[in-house]
């Protein structure tokens, strides 16, 4: 759980990260990252019908 309110990212912009500190995906993006482990990533548009929550 957040601490506080935060406007969801944008096409382009960093997400996810440790506790999802670097935040979420608007709607029809999803955070996509490197590798198996959580780590930043950067949202992009939803290609499998899947959102990030």
């Amino acid at each position: 759980m957040r601490c506080c309110e935060e406007c969801a990212r944008t096409e382009g912009e960093p997400c996810g990260g440790d506790l999802g500190f670097s935040g979420t995906c608007e709607p029809g993006l999803t955070c996509q990252q490197p590798g198996l482990t959580p780590s930043e990533g950067t949202c992009r548009p939803d290609t499998d019908g899947q959102k990030d929550t």
